[in-house]
């Protein structure tokens, strides 16, 4: 039985990914420089070869590195989705994941949009790359390479989903920080008018004090005290005779 498998429609780096993963259960990116000496080698071979895939890693990505990894994983998910290999199909997503989580600028996003319109049916990669692509929409809708790409409508979907959940997420915060700010408004109002009465209210009772020598009850010298009208209401204050307990007031003078 012959051990020669063709495979057509995906590249010799994508195919040796594959193998590694079936022989080791993971892959390694190989180094840009090795990809392009592998890409100029025979295009059969043997299944029980074995390629090394180390390569140095590198203390900086570039943007243009940052774009071929994530090209090389998403080309990953698509052999994995064509052979029905789920566990693959799962690593190269969480490889994926792993590398827009460092953050990516918008202009990483056209040539991965184009590549999953175009080579991939794997939903869990369609919705991970959608939320990657939500978090920049407004500059790479200002983006003219941005309106070329040709987009499935899947994807396209996706996308105006995952925007649309942000827009409702935004809008919840913002009504949030809306309706805290007008309870903060209120509370300051309230705040601002128990103490300007409380001034008031002081101002009149020193007025009454002025104009006070006895009581108008007991009429006896008008020895006064303060009294809280309530324990809850701290702005609210009565002018008393120490003797009689007679409550005064501007208008009762």
């Amino acid at each position: 039985m012959s051990k020669i498998i063709n495979v057509n429609g995906f590249d010799l780096p994508t195919v040796q990914y594959m193998i590694s993963f079936l022989y080791t259960g993971n892959y390694q990116l190989a180094s840009k420089d090795k990809q392009e000496s592998v890409s100029d080698d025979e295009q059969d071979y043997d299944e029980a070869d074995t390629v090394s895939h180390s390569s140095t890693a590198l203390p900086e990505t570039t943007e243009d590195e940052n774009v071929e990894s994530l090209l090389s994983h998403i080309r990953v998910n698509a052999i994995a989705d064509y052979y029905n290999i789920q566990d693959l199909s799962q690593l190269a997503n969480s490889k994926i994941q792993i590398v827009l989580d460092e953050g990516q600028s918008a202009d990483v996003f056209p040539r991965i949009l184009q590549e999953v319109s175009t080579s991939n049916r794997d939903a869990n990669l369609r919705s991970i790359i959608a939320s990657a692509t939500a978090k920049c929409i407004e500059e790479l809708t200002e983006s003219e390479t941005f309106r070329a790409v040709k987009f499935d409508h899947t994807l396209s979907i996706e996308i105006l989903r995952v925007c649309g959940k942000r827009i409702q997420k935004l809008q919840h915060e913002l009504n949030t920080v809306q309706r805290e700010a007008a309870a903060c408004r209120s509370s300051q109002a309230r705040e601002l008018h128990a103490k300007t009465a409380l001034i008031k209210q002081a101002n009149d009772s020193l007025d009454t004090l002025k104009q006070t020598s006895q009581c108008r009850h007991c009429s006896r010298d008008f020895n006064c005290y303060f009294e809280k009208e309530s324990m809850e209401d701290d702005s609210s204050y009565v002018l008393r005779c120490r003797a009689c307990r007679c409550r005064h007031s501007p208008r009762n003078i």
